[in-house]
């Protein structure tokens, strides 16, 4: 999974998988980021899914704009949403064993260099507190 193409098509498709072959590819696919060039808003974008996915709290997402621009009830609406979104986010990364929680912390610091990550800071800063719980094994899987 190297090309940019392969990598948004298994993004684009992420949550439809079955759980054992989400589990089979998503190490490819962070690999796959990793051999990119980290440039270019088309990677840019990438990543920033990628941090949304793996921050299974949506601590740190700032709702506070909807309402005034996409009128009242939006930002009640959407947390809820994002709270629905982070309840199948747990399940779906439920199994992953401690050294593949351990895997993806790895991931995330080497991705917090990038200068790109400074826009998804508060996503980035979340998946991380939560994967070095999980890889430290204090937090629940469920």
């Amino acid at each position: 999974m190297n090309s940019l193409e392969a990598l948004e098509e298994f993004n684009g498709i992420k949550y439809l998988l079955q759980y054992d072959d989400f589990h089979r590819a998503f190490p490819h696919f962070l690999e796959g980021i990793l051999d990119r060039p980290s440039s270019g808003w088309r990677f840019a974008s990438l990543v920033d899914d990628v941090l949304r996915l793996l921050n299974v709290t949506c601590a740190g997402t700032d709702y506070s704009w909807m309402d005034e621009y996409l009128g009242a009830g939006s930002e009640a609406m959407s947390r809820e949403e994002s709270a629905d979104l982070a309840a199948g986010q747990r399940e779906m990364f439920a199994q992953f064993t401690v050294l593949e929680a351990s895997a993806i912390v790895e991931w995330l610091r080497y991705v917090r260099s990038w200068k790109t990550m400074d826009l998804s800071r508060r996503d980035l800063d979340a998946a991380l507190a939560y994967w070095e719980a999980r890889a430290s094994n204090r937090q629940e899987t469920t």
